[in-house]
């Protein structure tokens, strides 16, 4: 299940006066929430705060990843009551705890007190039910009783502490890159000035051990964190820039299924974060061949979208160059993704053809920011041609896309807002307005921002199953077309 707004108040709505003890101290308390606050009761004691303040800690632990009491005690008074909360929360909604940062005191102690809790509840001074039922009362499928009770704060899976606290490492990712976006030697960064030809090269991204699928991890200014860290955040740590013969044949070093992804990013997107988004892309698909970010000199600024789009266009000639050589090289399958306004710079390369043979290939064109009946009357076809198999993935909730729409008049191929939902012949849409990302959202990156959607993606472009292969649900538009819809959860 997601982690939003909707889903948190659901599970906080199954508290009531539920046992629950601090991972500081192990002091026992109950817990009730009503009227907009949540209260705290300890012996003949009560203390309460607003559900808001509880709501925001949640997010917060889901953000760092941490049930550290330092990281909160400053920004929320109650932080030791509301800390085991949170945890309850995120383990109902099926949260994956056991690399976030562990409480204060670390594992081994707390393994240590819930033991001398245990004892305690064999004396009868409270209910071991009860107890285990703190953390466990909506995930008992997870858990039985006699595990909850055997486990650290009654439902954490017994670990190694140890392997815990050491691993808050990270991964690198290499990221191969093409872009036509010239170079700033004194910055020693690509900039958004246009090139007049191809640069290409790797760079390598550092990834944190507590990355959580579908997010790219970043400084948070509201938490004083200025810059970026690694093993805390996402991190281009170096690019070096290839001679195209070089480039070409690293694509190829270890690359036993003779295949390769491109990823085209779309409106408002720096290099570095183009490189993030690729490498996020790669270590959520678990790719293990060659992904290449195609970077267009977008101006990385929302004020920058009538320039990005005639960028977009006078990019398509170096994407159409890149994608020629690219076909040269005899790979079974190129795979694509193109996002938002690279749906333009894509379909523009795509419409000039290729005087060669070309291979197998799969698309998906998400959050299109492309008109419709240009892209039928312009696109379609050479598209259709090019590619074997085509996926539009759309919403109607995509806020991007409307703000696109209003500037230009136009409804978007990516909008599906008035149950209008577009569909082109020979390809296969996928309306994904319920699983479009979190409350705070754009829902505009939905293609790499959701579980639900990343596992799509992985069984139609990596896998090649059709939608009708795929766990969706068939359904008509007003054309009576046919489109597909995620199951509802």
């Amino acid at each position: 299940m997601d982690v939003n707004l909707d889903s948190v108040l659901e599970s906080l709505n199954k508290i009531d006066n539920d046992l629950f003890c601090t991972f500081s101290t192990f002091s026992k308390y109950h817990v009730n929430i009503r009227e907009g606050k949540v209260y705290f009761s300890t012996g003949g004691r009560e203390r309460n705060v607003e559900l808001d303040t509880l709501i925001d800690l949640i997010f917060d632990v889901y953000t760092l990843r941490s049930f550290y009491y330092e990281d909160y005690r400053r920004d929320y008074a109650n932080a030791a009551y509301l800390i085991p909360v949170a945890y309850y929360v995120l383990n109902d909604l099926g949260v994956e705890l056991l690399k976030f940062e562990p409480p204060t005191k670390g594992w081994d102690k707390v393994i240590f007190e819930v033991e001398n809790i245990h004892s305690q509840i064999d004396a009868c001074m409270f209910d071991a039910e009860d107890t285990a039922d703190v953390y466990h009362k909506s995930a008992a499928k997870l858990f039985d009783a006699d595990y909850a009770k055997n486990s650290l704060a009654y439902g954490t899976p017994n670990i190694s502490p140890t392997k815990l606290i050491t691993q808050r490492n990270e991964t690198l990712v290499d990221v191969h890159y093409s872009t036509n976006r010239e170079y700033d030697e004194s910055a020693k960064e690509y900039t958004s000035v246009k090139c007049n030809k191809n640069r290409y090269g790797v760079a390598c991204v550092s990834v944190p051990e507590t990355h959580r699928s579908g997010n790219i991890e970043k400084p948070k200014w509201w938490k004083l964190e200025l810059t970026e860290k690694r093993g805390k955040h996402f991190v281009v740590v170096e690019t070096t820039e290839q001679k195209p013969d070089i480039f070409f044949s690293s694509l190829k070093t270890k690359n036993e299924s003779k295949r390769v992804l491109v990823f085209i990013h779309g409106f408002n997107v720096s290099f570095n974060e183009g490189l993030k988004k690729a490498a996020q892309i790669k270590y959520d698909l678990g790719v293990d061949f060659p992904v290449v970010l195609y970077s267009w000199p977008s101006l990385g600024k929302v004020s920058g979208y009538i320039k990005d789009k005639e960028t977009a266009l006078y990019s398509s000639n170096y994407l159409h160059e890149f994608i020629t050589k690219l076909n040269a090289e005899g790979y079974e399958e190129v795979l694509y993704i193109a996002h938002s306004m690279g749906n333009l710079c894509l379909s523009e390369a795509v419409n000039q053809g290729f005087n060669q043979s070309v291979p197998s290939s799969r698309a998906i064109l998400a959050a299109a920011d492309v008109e419709r009946q240009t892209f039928l009357d312009r696109y379609a076809e050479s598209i259709n041609s090019f590619f074997n198999h085509v996926s539009l993935y759309v919403s109607s909730r995509d806020r991007a896309l409307l703000v696109s729409k209003k500037a230009n008049k136009e409804i978007r191929v990516g909008d599906s807002t008035d149950n209008s939902v577009f569909v082109c012949d020979h390809s296969e849409t996928i309306d994904i307005s319920d699983n479009d990302g979190g409350f705070w959202s754009l829902k505009h990156s939905y293609i790499s921002e959701t579980n639900v959607v990343l596992n799509d993606v992985y069984f139609n472009l990596i896998k090649g199953l059709k939608a009708s292969e795929r766990r969706l649900l068939e359904l008509q538009n007003r054309k009576n077309q046919i489109y597909w819809k995620f199951h509802e959860a």
